[in-house]
């Protein structure tokens, strides 16, 4: 079965609260509320034509949600106690500015909302708005070129110290860049260009794991087939700017392996992707020095499974990650992750 609908996204609350975020086919912004794994309530969040969402969670369980609306407005919702309180971080682009790729990240009594403008076909900025009852600073973190396809960019937000990684158009391939800046002052601690295989590169993702590595996996783009490769770096071989080429390793076949996500669980580095209608993966024991041939997830053969960027507080099994698979509503049950009981979200309808 494949791959269907777009990215869901889950929220689990300290109090064993699940809440299922999801855009429906008429582009209303919904979520199902499911308590002691059992699906109580659906609600509807916003009912104007809603185009791409995120979702982060905090230490008194209020979750803050942050959307793109189809008239290229930027809204910003609280919901605390089953209260719901609403924000207009940007008005109705008349311009028509297209907008792309919305970020929200918590930072004590601030929100940092980062989301991509479209400036021309072929350009694009990253717009970096803080939050505070209403926005304090707007600024333009970096710009970037692109071919066809804009593609997602990743935020981390580590030791107050914020790094961007992107994809830039350098000569005729997309190339990941990363930069770095303080949190606190605004400065600049690097901007680097990460890799020049002179490859044309799709479906970018990340991890910064428990011992400081930068850890990167994208689709290669060659002749109408995609491969999976990744790369690994020393955030203090970047903060430094010292050497930065890094071995690449192939991870799978040019089989038209797209959707590759990163996630450390139980001390294993994963990468999982979709290839041919399933799931493939290949996993590493030593943080990416070395990764086991790839194999196919047996679980999501014969059944339709969706994509859920998973927002909880205090995970299990050290886990780290931003988007994982997992069976469809009402039964929605991570795929990939070793059959352990914490893969299942809820049961119950």
């Amino acid at each position: 079965m494949p791959l269907i609908g777009r990215i869901e996204n889950l929220v689990t609350t300290t109090k064993e609260e699940i809440y299922n975020f999801f855009i429906d086919d008429k582009q209303r912004l919904n979520y199902i509320y499911s308590l002691k794994r059992k699906w109580l309530s659906q609600e509807t969040l916003n009912t104007s034509s809603v185009m791409a969402i995120d979702i982060e969670i905090d230490v008194n369980d209020d979750i803050h949600v942050v959307t793109i609306g189809s008239d290229h407005s930027v809204k910003y919702y609280n919901i605390s106690n089953n209260q719901i309180k609403k924000t207009v971080v940007l008005q109705k682009n008349v311009k028509g500015i297209n907008l792309f790729y919305p970020k929200i990240h918590l930072r004590d009594s601030l929100i940092d909302i980062y989301f991509y403008q479209q400036l021309s076909d072929r350009k694009c900025q990253l717009v970096h708005l803080v939050l505070k009852e209403e926005v304090t600073k707007a600024e333009i973190v970096t710009e970037s070129t692109f071919n066809k396809y804009i593609n997602p960019f990743k935020i981390f937000h580590y030791n107050n110290i914020v790094y961007v990684l992107y994809l830039d158009f350098v000569n005729d391939s997309e190339e990941i860049f990363c930069k770095s800046y303080s949190l606190e002052d605004n400065q600049m601690t690097f901007m680097l260009q990460l890799t020049n295989t002179g490859i044309r590169k799709l479906y970018l993702d990340g991890l910064i794991d428990g011992e400081d590595h930068l850890q990167l996996v994208w689709s290669n783009f060659t002749e109408d087939r995609l491969q999976i490769s990744h790369c690994k770096y020393s955030l203090k071989d970047l903060r430094s700017e010292m050497d930065t080429k890094a071995k690449v390793t192939l991870l799978s076949e040019p089989l038209n392996a797209s959707f590759p996500y990163l996630l450390l669980y139980n001390d294993t580095l994963k990468v999982i992707w979709y290839q041919y209608n399933n799931l493939a993966a290949s996993t590493s024991r030593d943080l990416g020095e070395s990764w086991s041939n790839p194999f196919m997830i047996s679980e999501s053969k014969g059944k339709p499974f969706k994509r859920y960027k998973y927002r909880v507080l205090n995970p299990t099994n050290g886990f780290i990650g931003d988007v994982l698979y997992g069976s469809t509503y009402p039964q929605i049950q991570f795929l990939g992750l070793g059959g352990d009981n914490n893969d299942e979200v809820s049961t119950q309808s």
